[in-house]
């Protein structure tokens, strides 16, 4: 059976199990405001699956289960010279606090997305959105292996 293994944790893993890890970083800040953060998440294209596909699937799956999920924007563009989409949104937290969210689905050749959702209280994305600009251009890919 493969293992997980990272710095914190090993694990036995069935054979075929996909890795659908999480990675999340959130900034520090002062006792009860919102903490800016950045989720980066995997997932697999449908069979008959685009990237538009693909993230008009994801709008109407975080419309369903995130409270006041809107998009206010679209934009198509390149990560590391792969194909994204990305989506300015806004929705509510669980106290109904309003956050907003840039949403980029990033189409790897393996017909993999990654998925990088940045967060920050609505208020304050002036001040974290150069920032969060600055992390996703960051972003690069490692070539796909043959099968």
């Amino acid at each position: 059976m493969p293992r997980h293994e990272d710095e914190h944790v090993r694990f036995d893993v069935p054979r075929r199990w996909e890795d659908r890890s999480v990675v999340a970083y959130a900034a520090p800040v002062e006792e009860g405001r919102v903490a800016p953060e950045v989720r980066v998440t995997r997932a697999r294209l449908a069979p008959d699956e685009d990237l538009e596909a693909f993230v008009r699937r994801q709008e109407r799956a975080r419309a369903a289960t995130e409270a006041g999920f809107t998009v206010h924007g679209r934009k198509r563009m390149e990560i590391d010279t792969r194909p994204a989409v990305t989506l300015a949104a806004t929705r509510r937290d669980e106290g109904g606090a309003r956050l907003a969210q840039r949403i980029t689905m990033v189409h790897l050749p393996d017909r993999h997305v990654v998925t990088v959702t940045m967060t920050a209280a609505h208020a304050d994305l002036g001040q974290w959105a150069p920032l969060f600009a600055r992390i996703l251009q960051s972003f690069t890919f490692r070539p796909v292996a043959p099968p």
